[in-house]
């Protein structure tokens, strides 16, 4: 039977021909359509994903968080990467090279899986290391690997006072990540900064003080990541229920979620309608045509063919039609991408092509027509399988 029906398919190819383009001319700007929206909404996610100061918490002014903050917010699964942060004041210091002018720089904790470095550099260990960002290094007139005087100043008893230590810079930070005069050094090199400038000895440095009070330390702030960008939003209701007032670029990822759930919609409702116009358009062809081939059908019931048989007959041809048209569709979606796509390679701000499809929205586009294809030939094959071997013996 299917044998049968692939050459009745190829014997009225006007016929299959009109079919297969009205298919095709349906799914190909389909998948266009659909090839625009997650390409741009593609893009504009994984902008937000490389970015790793879209998933930044930060908390506005100071305050005093104990080691059982730290414990909790390591706890949570929205949690990326937490590190505690000293007193503003107390961050910041003189680094000069042989080559170079002094530069302040404001000091930033930082520690092994910090999003910041991920990718650019090592996070810097013990209190021999930092790592700047690339106006820095430009100033000091250094490369990565090179040593730098890193110096902290305070005032006692109406008397400037001064320690310095050797550092080696591990790494850079491009415009990109960071701007502005940065460094980022391990937290128990800026927690020694401020301890010394509260007057208390630093040991392992050989800095001069009194000695730390005992007890657990506080910390006036800290920085905060949260895993994904769609754990912002929780991150920032925890630490508002804390009574913290924090500031997230959540606005940002609203706005690529908002766009992508209007373009979800909008391409759900022409699809929809596009597919149902279709699908009944295709239904009724089927059944306009099995009643056109009734006379045929039943002779083949006379020769012995099984209902079921013949039921199968306008399925296989709805099915032909639904191979031929998705293979022309994926050809015109091919086309029309390349010239969509090489019409916007000069645009600056896309490091992606707009119109993309993977593999597989393929293969569920092709499945899906295929699926409506079956559907709409059901009516056509019960119609096939009702007819009777006696009407072939009747003249029209």
């Amino acid at each position: 039977m299917m044998t049968l029906a692939w050459r009745d398919y190829l014997h009225e190819w006007p016929m299959s021909f009109c079919s297969v383009t009205a298919l095709a001319a349906v799914l190909a700007p389909l998948l266009v359509l659909f090839g625009l929206k997650f390409g741009i909404v593609d893009a504009l996610t994984r902008k937000l994903v490389e970015d790793p100061a879209i998933r930044q918490v930060r908390v506005v002014g100071q305050g005093n968080f104990d080691p059982a903050f730290f414990h909790a917010a390591r706890g949570r699964a929205d949690v990326g990467f937490v590190i505690p942060n000293t007193r503003f004041l107390a961050a910041s210091a003189t680094l000069q090279s042989a080559a170079g002018v002094p530069v302040v720089v404001e000091l930033v904790p930082t520690a092994e899986g910090d999003p910041l470095l991920q990718g650019v550099s090592d996070a810097p260990a013990g209190m021999t290391g930092l790592v700047v960002t690339d106006s820095t290094l430009r100033k000091l007139g250094l490369a990565v690997g090179g040593t730098v005087r890193f110096m902290l100043g305070r005032t006692r008893n109406g008397q400037p006072q001064e320690v310095a230590t050797d550092l080696r810079v591990v790494g850079v930070l491009p415009p990109q990540r960071a701007q502005g005069d940065l460094a980022y050094v391990p937290l128990e090199l800026l927690v020694a900064a401020e301890d010394w400038r509260d007057g208390y000895a630093v040991p392992g440095l050989g800095w001069a003080g009194f000695p730390l009070p005992p007890g657990d330390r506080m910390f006036a702030s800290f920085r905060l990541f949260a895993t994904t960008i769609h754990d912002v939003a929780a991150l920032r209701e925890w630490l508002l229920g804390l009574r913290l007032e924090v500031v997230t670029r959540l606005d940002e990822i609203e706005t690529v979620q908002a766009i992508d759930r209007a373009l979800t919609l909008l391409f759900t409702l022409i699809a929809g309608l596009a597919a149902s116009g279709y699908s009944l358009s295709f239904a009724v062809g089927l059944l306009a045509s099995t009643a056109r081939k009734q006379r045929e059908l039943s002779t083949l019931r006379l020769l012995g063919f099984h209902a079921r048989g013949i039921a199968l007959f306008p399925t296989v041809q709805a099915l032909t039609t639904a191979f031929m048209a998705c293979a022309v569709a994926i050809g015109f979606y091919a086309l029309l991408a390349w010239i969509i796509n090489s019409a916007f390679a000069d645009v600056s701000g896309l490091d992606r092509p707009p119109c993309r499809l993977l593999p597989i929205h393929i293969g569920m586009a092709t499945l899906i027509t295929h699926a409506i294809a079956l559907l709409a030939s059901l009516a056509s094959g019960l119609r096939a399988a009702r007819v009777q071997p006696a009407e072939g013996l009747r003249e029209e």
